[in-house]
């Protein structure tokens, strides 16, 4: 009977501990499946912020590439506008003297140097000798000559000291003036953005009469240049 108890007991732990290794087992297996979906989870958002941040650069890209054309389209187009809306001579020759602004007979003149300009009738012919276009008056000293000169701008203007800046017509220009055997002088230097530089000089007399009078019908001369 005794031998009996001890070989129910035996058998009864026995059981206990096949189910105690069971339950043990399970909760290995399924503490390794959820380290693995854990893994497998880690993965997936590794993979995913890896994927988002591709698509992120791919828009930046986008985004910046779009920019660069639009500044692109842009700047072509500003400087298509700078070449396509060049000056041209006025129908009309107005002098602005003492305030107030006229008209004075005037002929537009084309050069074979390459550019047009209008000249005053009443007081000017002109004519081509020394490699310039000569705009004169009968009977004197005073006129108007344009020389073009083959050679660029900054070229042109580099050995010419004490200049002022001005703008001739819309062409970026600068100017020297002077006093010279009893004439006042200006000589102004236009840019034409090319490898050559139109030279334009005013001279007249320089008593007040002919300043204040014939030298500002040469300065609205001037204002008329535009190259062809």
């Amino acid at each position: 009977m005794k031998k009996e108890r001890i070989k129910s007991i035996i058998a009864v732990g026995g059981i206990i501990l096949a189910i105690m290794l069971i339950l043990t087992g399970c909760g290995k297996e399924e503490k390794k499946a959820e380290e693995n979906k854990n893994s497998n989870t880690q993965v997936q958002n590794t993979e995913n912020t890896a994927s988002n941040q591709e698509k992120k650069n791919e828009t930046n890209n986008s985004q910046k590439n779009t920019t660069t054309n639009n500044t692109s389209k842009e700047n072509n187009s500003t400087n298509n506008n700078t070449s396509t809306n060049k000056a041209t001579t006025p129908s009309k020759l107005m002098v602005s003297r003492e305030g107030m602004s006229e008209e004075v007979p005037s002929k537009e003149y084309s050069s074979t140097y390459g550019y047009t300009i209008r000249y005053a009738t009443d007081n000017f012919k002109v004519s081509n000798h020394d490699d310039a276009d000569w705009f004169e008056c009968d009977g004197d000293i005073n006129c108007v000559v344009v020389e073009k000169e083959n050679k660029s701008y900054s070229k042109a203007i580099a050995s010419i000291s004490n200049y002022k800046k001005t703008t001739v017509n819309g062409y970026e220009a600068v100017y020297t003036s002077r006093f010279v055997e009893g004439q006042h002088e200006n000589k102004y230097y236009v840019n034409t953005g090319s490898d050559c530089t139109y030279i334009i000089t005013t001279s007249c007399q320089g008593d007040t009469e002919h300043m204040e009078g014939l030298e500002h019908i040469m300065d609205a001369m001037v204002q008329t240049f535009a190259i062809k």
